[in-house]
């Protein structure tokens, strides 16, 4: 009798077992149908979120030829702004793919700018710099021929290493920040960026 009741409640143990487990299936597959797209933030290894802040105050920085911009300039667009130095041997091995990524983005929504943070220069100093270490066709529309001359940007953005590289939205709020050199124009990047576009747009 004994050994009857045992094998009683070791069939009904295993039934049990078996109806968590079909349950267990039933749930996951059932979640799987409600999982959403691929969105930016799936993208982080690329650009991780910025803290939520007010957006950006005017910042004054020196563009191609001497002349004095305002980061103002570009609100109702998407600016890449990335900050380095030509002391920064990373950040001037990611400026050819910045000037790629500009190119792919002219009239696009998207402003590519590489702000120099250098002390003492001037932008026909990085112009000469540019020129020297073949960093591509030096024109106006040359990404790189930007300089924080008054520290505006060091002063109201905290960071504590170069390269390093925001991305600010139409409204002039830091939504993403990269703080090591990137492949700007490979793939993945262009990819994320047009996620982010894409899901501002609604």
């Amino acid at each position: 009798m004994q050994t009857k009741f045992q094998n009683v409640v070791i069939i009904a143990g295993l039934t049990a077992v078996a109806v968590a487990v079909l349950a267990a299936l039933w749930f996951w597959n059932d979640r799987s149908r409600t999982i959403p797209e691929q969105s930016a933030s799936s993208f982080s290894y690329v650009m991780e979120p910025y803290p939520e802040l007010p957006p950006l105050p005017p910042l004054k920085i020196a563009g191609p030829e001497g002349k004095e911009l305002n980061l103002d300039d570009f609100r109702g667009s998407y600016v890449l702004l990335n900050l380095w130095a030509t002391w920064c041997a990373p950040c001037i091995e990611e400026l050819p793919s910045l000037q790629n990524l500009k190119e792919h983005y002219e009239g696009k929504g998207l402003e590519v700018l590489a702000v120099s943070v250098d002390r003492e220069k001037a932008v026909e100093d990085l112009s000469n710099f540019l020129k020297m270490h073949d960093l591509g066709r030096v024109g106006p529309d040359h990404v790189a021929l930007y300089h924080d001359f008054q520290d505006d940007i060091q002063k109201a953005i905290a960071f504590n290493g170069l390269p390093v590289t925001f991305l600010i939205g139409p409204d002039g709020r830091i939504l993403y920040q990269a703080k090591k050199p990137q492949e700007w124009d490979s793939e993945e990047i262009i990819k994320f960026l047009e996620s982010v576009q894409k899901a501002k747009a609604y």
